[in-house]
């Protein structure tokens, strides 16, 4: 992994989905790397709903924000564990958006953001990566072999196009030509435990799409695009 991807930033709506996202941190931290961590949340209407990545419905506004204080406190303790075990340091907050918005305001920054869905449980399974040309992919390939080599998994590989297009090889291996409608697609007939992209990507299809099409942890590398007007909310820190 390149110095520019050494900053690791894990978010998750909740704690059980940050359990993968940690994992996954871990998984791809190199010597150096430096860690923040944010639990978003969503706001809590009156009627007890909150919307976020996982909709919660049917609880009071005082049981969601019991929810959200306890997953806070497990989450700020994994994450402070997983760092110090790798000999690092890292910064924990939380912040009130959605994922979307959350991800908007790291479109200017340089790393890996790491969206937490789900436990890794099985071992058997697909890493998908998409990037928006060859070039691209073969930037991701040495995030998604990591992963892969780590658990076994299967490494698959798709082109994401504005419209159909036939499958490319480059760089030895074999690349999948996808639109918007088919990456969606194939994220949701395989069974990945984790996804990969590129900033753009996740612009063009919508993180919150890939997070329920694939229901793993999402896994961007953050760089090369500018958007000037992105939201770049601080970190709210934890005491």
């Amino acid at each position: 992994m390149t110095a520019e991807n050494s900053r690791i930033t894990i978010a998750a709506t909740c704690f059980a989905d940050a359990v993968s996202a940690i994992e996954l941190g871990k998984t791809v931290a190199q010597a150096g790397s430096t860690f923040d961590a944010t639990l978003i949340t969503e706001a809590v209407s009156s009627t007890g709903v909150a919307f976020s990545v996982r909709p919660v419905i049917g609880q009071t506004v005082a049981s969601l924000s019991d929810a959200i204080e306890r997953d806070a406190r497990l989450f700020r303790s994994a994450f402070m564990e997983a760092v110090s075990g790798l000999g690092s340091t890292g910064q924990f907050g939380r912040i009130e958006a959605d994922v979307d918005t959350f991800f908007d305001a790291h479109l200017n920054q340089s790393g890996l953001l790491i969206i937490g869905f789900e436990p890794l449980h099985s071992l058997e399974g697909e890493v998908i990566l998409i990037g928006e040309s060859s070039a691209a992919l073969e930037e991701l390939s040495e995030i998604g072999r990591t992963i892969a080599g780590r658990r076994r998994l299967q490494l698959i590989y798709a082109h994401l196009q504005k419209t159909a297009a036939v499958p490319e090889k480059s760089g030895g291996m074999g690349f999948q030509g996808v639109n918007e409608a088919e990456a969606l697609s194939l994220l949701g007939r395989t069974s990945a435990k984790a996804v990969v992209v590129t900033s753009q990507v996740a612009r063009d299809l919508g993180l919150r799409k890939i997070l329920y099409a694939a229901r793993c942890p999402v896994l961007i590398r953050l760089q090369s695009i500018t958007q000037k007007n992105a939201l770049n909310a601080p970190l709210e820190p934890e005491l």
